[in-house]
């Protein structure tokens, strides 16, 4: 046999070897993460099914406070922050440490890489009673922290610190609650 047949022999099988993909083992702890994107979008389309639901809604920016009957036309665009947090990607599960209890399941990371240091959901049998998603982001001129809280049956809080090099601190506040 020639070099050249042999040279092709071994090409061609690299090429078909490499086209052979390993079998992926699913992580036991991948069916424990909570998708929390999917749940947002599902409540999303969830409370604008109901056209008739009012909610008293308060923001306050560094203790000045504003309070408002409405009724919300984008719940999408209302609950961005919370459906922008997630920790359910394949990449990101070994960042994170998971403890269950009773009624709760808590992701706490264990990477300080992560901007989503910690979720607790309180659940019900099946059905999420609570949300609670801490956040953290830093680098050279910038800092927050947020807590996000979520309750389906009552409303939600978020709450942010801010500070910026060379300005002061900000502290960012929404309470809204579901009235009918």
């Amino acid at each position: 046999m020639s070099f050249r047949n042999t040279f092709f022999i071994l090409i061609l099988f690299s090429i078909l070897a490499a086209c052979n993909k390993p079998e992926q083992k699913e992580n036991s702890a991948t069916e424990d993460f909570f998708n929390l994107p999917a749940f947002f979008n599902a409540e999303a389309k969830r409370l604008s099914a109901n056209s008739n639901l009012l909610v008293d809604k308060t923001v306050v920016l560094n203790g000045k406070k504003e309070s408002k009957e409405l009724s919300i036309k984008d719940w999408n665009a209302e609950l961005t922050l919370f459906s922008k947090c997630h920790i359910h990607d394949p990449a990101l599960k070994e960042y994170y440490k998971v403890s269950k209890e009773a009624e709760s399941i808590i992701y706490t990371a264990i990477d300080k890489t992560v901007n989503v240091r910690r979720l607790a959901l309180t659940m019900d049998g099946k059905n999420i009673k609570n949300i609670v998603i801490e956040t953290q982001n830093s680098n050279e001129v910038f800092e927050a922290t947020q807590v996000l809280n979520y309750s389906p049956d009552k409303g939600f809080s978020i709450r942010k610190n801010q500070k910026v090099v060379l300005f002061s601190e900000d502290i960012f506040e929404i309470d809204l609650q579901f009235k009918s």
